[in-house]
């Protein structure tokens, strides 16, 4: 069973219950899957039990009038906590919310061990880092300061075209022939100036705000790992 499977079983097992529970519920369990990840989506829905189980618990909730909630362990009663999806599987055992004390001692020995390997492989990592981190921000530099100087050219062609028409303009009356030179002088440094500065701002437009999600999105990762890392425990 898939994930839309499994919601589309929960939604028409729980099509009897008030529309608003329902789409708490709907809404919790849909969150909970997502937050799991594609790559651990089939351990959660094992880890919630199958949709008539889940059910059949949120309905014995509701029919009881106990003011049970969804919280982030699940779907919790007044009465007591233990039977709620997120904390029980499917065969009864606890979840993953239960931490093993001896999966946290082996989590504790790799963490001992990673800052040790940091610690030793630091005259290694930092002059490699430092470098790459050198090479990406002259890269930047390159690129940004090439666009800053083809934006500026592009400005001062569009004024260089600008003071051409004018000059070219008051001359048609005293030197014809120059004045009209001027004109088409000025008019092709027009065009190219206004060419050269409408690229660049479309340039700009188009790729700086995906850089910037692309940078932002690379700077949460490590504290979304750790939020999953957590909620896999």
């Amino acid at each position: 069973m898939n994930r839309l499977e499994f919601m589309r079983e929960l939604e028409e097992r729980l099509s009897d219950i008030p529309e608003n529970e329902r789409k708490e519920a709907l809404q919790y369990y849909e969150d909970y899957l997502s937050d799991a990840g594609e790559e651990n989506e089939q351990e959660a829905m094992k880890e919630l039990g199958t949709p008539e189980e889940i059910a059949g618990h949120i309905k014995s909730g509701l029919a009881g009038n106990d003011e049970g909630a969804f919280t982030e362990n699940g779907y919790e009663s007044g009465e007591s906590e233990k039977n709620s999806p997120a904390m029980q599987t499917g065969n009864g055992e606890q979840s993953r919310t239960t931490e093993d004390p001896q999966k946290a001692s082996g989590n504790g020995g790799k963490i001992l061990l990673s800052i040790l390997l940091l610690v030793f492989l630091s005259p290694v990592i930092l002059p490699f880092a430092a470098a790459v981190l050198g090479l990406l921000f002259g890269a930047v530099c390159a690129v940004g300061g090439t666009w800053i100087g083809l934006l500026a050219a592009g400005v001062a062609l569009f004024f260089a075209g600008i003071a051409c028409l004018a000059v070219g303009f008051v001359k048609l009356f005293t030197v014809p022939l120059a004045g009209a030179v001027l004109l088409g002088v000025g008019l092709l440094l027009l065009g190219i100036g206004l060419f050269l500065t409408a690229v660049m701002l479309w340039m700009a437009w188009k790729l700086i705000p995906p850089i910037l999600r692309g940078f932002v999105s690379l700077c949460q990762r490590p504290f979304r790992n750790r939020k999953k890392g957590g909620e896999n425990v």
